[in-house]
């Protein structure tokens, strides 16, 4: 979408922020061209001149798939008019929808009679969802605070850095999916959710400190014994996993958050790597 151009080349600029209520014309011009190149037909269908509605996989057409998804209240139908008036969580709710119905189109014909226009045959929806995070993500990755589009289609805060983003993103199954992957999945998508509030990054940690308690026999045998004693400790004692008048909750948990989910998902999966 964007290349390096010749002040930014010679280190003296770099592209600014977006601000979040940008994001609308950037949706319309987006919307827009994926829907006139037909991403959205194998799910909702197109209106043909001299067939009539042709339905898609979706059942019905968008704008009666959204009032089900969202309700009456929400105008949700991306036509230019309320596109102008979406917020942020409109347009991120409606990114993460059109995810989940979007495919490429790989065999289409082209009916001229009366403009009817391209009609598809067959889609692929994995290459569909990949063109459609390839759109977003430099543009999410501008916002402030920095989003992206995830491969299972959710808005999520972006990790603060190149480490981190790679260990949530890389970081190795431990092969139990229903007491280990599964609860460091949740934990993370809580985590690094775009509307995340301390509450939520304080469950989101208990999440972690509940598998790194499943695993207490593996941390104290790869761990010093020290280090052990201290992940435990703060899970315990600093108001993640219980309330009570004994917990030390006077701290910037802002700022110690991070530092406390990072170290519990390192921890977490370097027992998954030791194990093979």
């Amino acid at each position: 979408m964007s290349r390096e151009y010749f002040s930014e080349r010679a280190g003296r600029t770099k592209p600014g922020p977006i601000a979040r209520g940008s994001i609308n014309t950037f949706f319309e011009s987006i919307y827009n061209r994926f829907e006139k190149e037909g991403y959205f037909q194998y799910y909702f269908g197109k209106d043909c001149v001299n067939q009539g509605h042709i339905g898609g996989k979706a059942g019905m057409e968008l704008e009666p798939m959204l009032i089900f998804q969202f309700g009456s209240a929400r105008k949700l139908d991306p036509t230019s008019r309320n596109i102008r008036g979406f917020s942020a969580d409109d347009v991120f709710d409606l990114v993460e929808f059109l995810y989940d119905n979007i495919a490429k189109p790989t065999e289409v014909t082209q009916h001229d009679w009366d403009n009817s226009g391209l009609h598809v045959i067959d889609a692929s929806v994995e290459q569909g969802q990949a063109d459609w995070i390839a759109e977003w993500n430099p543009i999410l990755a501008r916002l402030d605070p920095p989003y992206r589009l995830t491969n299972e289609g959710n808005i999520e805060v972006m990790p603060s850095s190149e480490g981190l983003k790679q260990l949530v993103d890389d970081r190795k199954l431990y092969g139990d999916t229903q007491n280990v992957d599964e609860k460091v999945k949740r934990a993370c998508q809580l985590y690094l959710g775009r509307n995340a509030t301390l509450d939520d990054k304080r469950n989101a940690l208990r999440e972690l400190a509940d598998v790194l308690e499943f695993l207490r026999s593996e941390v104290r045998k790869n761990l010093p014994s020290k280090e052990a004693s201290a992940l435990f400790n703060i899970a315990n004692n600093y108001g993640i996993r219980h309330h009570n008048a004994r917990q030390h909750t006077d701290y910037n948990r802002e700022a110690y958050y991070p530092w406390i989910f990072h170290s519990y998902l390192a921890v977490i999966d370097l027992l998954a790597r030791l194990k093979g």
